[in-house]
């Protein structure tokens, strides 16, 4: 099931492209998933550079896919 949460993380973020997607809209897109869990795979794909994490206030997170996430 983590491959597959992976997978379908990282896709959803790839098709956002640059403008990415808010950290609520993914928590949406993967409601059968638990919260915690969707946030440890975004966590995990931040600190290996594959997704850039932007805090624009303290309710609005925005997420996109890097360069590296399409190697």
């Amino acid at each position: 099931m983590k491959g597959d949460v992976h997978d379908s993380i990282c896709a959803f973020l790839l098709t956002a492209g640059t403008l990415g997607k808010r950290e609520q809209d993914i928590y949406r897109r993967f409601e059968h998933v638990p919260r915690e869990t969707v946030l440890v795979e975004l966590e995990a794909l931040w600190a290996e550079g594959m997704v850039q994490r932007f805090t624009l206030g303290p309710k609005l997170t925005m997420w996109r896919a890097t360069d590296k996430m399409n190697e």
